[in-house]
């Protein structure tokens, strides 16, 4: 609106498929990151499905449901500060991202952490007046996915600098380590400890995934520029 105002529709349009062909690296980097960590919970469901029956997936998938309001704040939250950040590095360099990461990742597992001892504190009586039947399946893996809700809270103080500073590299870094772990790890402990060993099995994929990406970040955000250039094959 403002920027076809200001600078003219033809100039709008030319600069945004300038940009478009500029980031298509990154956005099918981002995207392939996006498809493999979805792909990987899908099968998993779907095969733990086939071998534990669908009342008992069933219960999993409904306390990952209780939890998803949440990820629409993160979401939001993914969406404000990338900009935000990406201001930053280019004013302070990948130092000064440390400090807003390590915040935001305070904050997202604190509000994390509440709602999930909330609902670990609900009586059974109350849970299941709100909540149906259902509520009995999905507290039995309530521990677990809350575990896994508090992991993907704290890791998003390593997503946002490495979203703002391009790595989508180190992004498909992270889903390489998780990704297949998440499948060995659910179906694995589905198969020797029912559907809450599945969801412990998917809690220790996304922790293993979650230390890796703290660590890959954290050196990202103390390596020069140029170094930074240079690990992505960009002339220094």
């Amino acid at each position: 609106g403002g920027g076809a105002l200001q600078f003219g529709r033809p100039a709008l349009l030319r600069g945004s498929r300038s940009w478009l062909r500029d980031h298509a690296g990154l956005s099918a980097r981002l995207g392939s990151d996006y498809l493999i960590n979805m792909g990987a919970f899908t099968v998993a469901t779907s095969v733990l499905a086939a071998l534990l029956g669908f009342a008992a997936t069933g219960g999993l998938r409904f306390a990952q449901t209780i939890l998803g309001p949440i990820q629409v704040l993160f979401g939001a939250t993914t969406a404000f500060l990338v900009p935000l950040l990406a201001r930053r590095l280019a004013s302070g360099g990948p130092a000064s991202l440390r400090r807003l990461s390590a915040l935001t990742s305070l904050a997202c597992f604190g509000i994390s952490a509440a709602v999930v001892a909330v609902l670990l504190l609900i009586p059974t009586w109350l849970g299941r007046e709100l909540l149906g039947a259902s509520w009995d399946e999905a507290r039995q893996v309530m521990v677990a996915v809350g575990w896994s809700q508090c992991v993907n809270a704290i890791v998003i103080g390593a997503s946002l600098p490495l979203k703002a500073m391009g790595r989508a590299d180190l992004l498909l870094r992270i889903t390489a380590v998780q990704a297949p772990l998440i499948l060995a790890l659910g179906v694995g402990g589905g198969v020797w400890l029912g559907i809450e060993g599945a969801a412990w099995g998917m809690a220790a994929a996304q922790t293993a995934g979650c230390a890796t990406g703290m660590t890959l970040a954290w050196r990202a955000m103390t390596r020069r520029p140029a170094a930074q250039a240079g690990d992505r094959g960009e002339p220094q």
